[in-house]
């Protein structure tokens, strides 16, 4: 109920004004004409109707740094632990909700948020959508760390495998952190930008490490735009 409150007192408050503003000024002035009352009206109706518009529109968080790690546990490919931290900086005046998005072709279990909690789950084409929450409210303009960690089952158990991530959140600097077992490391790599049903090369492709004495393979996207999606293609 608060949320809603908090909400709407923050989609709306500002139109109102504007209408009260408005209507006061016209009803001050006496023998106003009535096409300028009615003109009056009409340009403080798409005035509002624009606020309202762009308001909704605004998300609640800017990314600022993500990095997304994915170790393979076993040489099956059959587990993963996957972790993405971002630092998420809040657009609107008291921001809570975040949502990330997942897609696995086997299951998703043990699914966490730190700090915060989760507060709802959606499935839709396969890609799973999950609402978090900060544990309090962040002020516009402030900062906040948050860690998704979750664990995928039967991901990556074919001989060419995938990942794709989409940018669902304006921002900016993101690092995909593939790590693969000792046992069996990759034997090629390709990372494109997806276009619809095209892909094309990313302008820059991943580069090969060691991290904590496993192999590795590191791609960064630079000025990532909303819903643009990168996936990355290796053999091993």
């Amino acid at each position: 109920m608060s949320n809603s409150l908090e909400k709407f007192n923050e989609n709306f408050s500002i139109p109102i004004a504007v209408i009260a503003t408005a209507a006061g000024i016209v009803s001050i002035v006496k023998d106003t004409p009535w096409y300028i009352y009615s003109a009056c009206f009409l340009a403080t109706a798409i005035l509002t109707l624009i606020i309202i518009i762009t308001k909704s529109k605004i998300n609640d968080f800017k990314i600022i740094w993500q990095e997304i790690t994915l170790e393979i546990i076993n040489k099956n490919g059959t587990l993963v632990n996957y972790k993405n931290e971002s630092i998420l900086k809040s657009c609107k005046r008291k921001s809570q909700e975040f949502n990330y998005s997942l897609f696995s072709d086997g299951n998703i279990t043990d699914i966490k948020v730190s700090p915060g909690y989760i507060d709802g789950e959606t499935i839709e084409a396969g890609e799973i959508y999950i609402r978090a929450l900060t544990p309090t409210p962040i002020n516009k303009g402030d900062q906040i760390k948050q860690k998704l960690t979750c664990k995928l089952h039967n991901s990556f158990t074919k001989n060419k495998e995938y990942w794709e991530t989409t940018r669902y959140s304006p921002g900016t600097n993101i690092r995909i952190v593939l790590l693969f077992p000792n046992d069996r490391i990759f034997l090629e790599c390709k990372a494109y930008k997806v276009l619809g049903l095209n892909k094309e090369f990313a302008d820059k492709q991943p580069l090969s490490v060691t991290i904590e004495d496993k192999p590795a393979l590191v791609f960064e996207i630079k000025q990532a735009k909303v819903s643009e999606k990168f996936r990355i293609e290796w053999s091993w």
